[in-house]
Parts: C-alpha cells; structure tokens; sequence
C-alpha cells in the first residue's frame, strides 16, 4: 500500500535547532494519544483527528529535514 501525502509545504526559515525537533516529539505524542483514543472504540468520528495529528507531525518533521537541506525523501 502506497500512502501519498502530497506536496507539504514547510514554515518560512526553519531552524534545525533543539525547539524543531521538540516540536516533532510533541507532535508524536499528539498521534499517540489521537491513535490511542480512536483504537479503544474505533470509531470514525475519531479518525479526522488522528489524521490531523499525523499532518502535524509530517509537517514538524518536513520542516526539520528542509532546514537542514533535504527537499526530497524518495530513496
């Protein structure tokens, strides 16, 4: 199965600096705890939420790879 996210655009100027990649843990226990919540009734009104948190992360994490350079993760 192939997931396509699409194009993400990232922040103006990002920082690979400790406050990024605290953002992107913090993100990650937003899905968690949006993961957690939709796994314990499996309900569907759950799930935008997950997904919001998941952009969130993949945008926190783009972010990060664009201020060190990186502009395309394909291997």
């Amino acid at each position: 199965m192939t997931v396509n996210i699409g194009e993400v655009m990232t922040f103006p100027h990002p920082k690979a600096d400790k406050e990024q990649v605290m953002k992107i843990a913090e993100e990650e226990h937003e899905v968690f705890s949006a993961w957690e919540d939709w796994q314990s009734t499996l309900d569907e009104e759950l799930l935008p939420h997950l997904v919001d948190e998941a952009a969130d992360l993949i945008t926190a994490t783009v972010n990060l790879l664009a201020a060190i350079g990186v502009d395309d993760i394909r291997p």
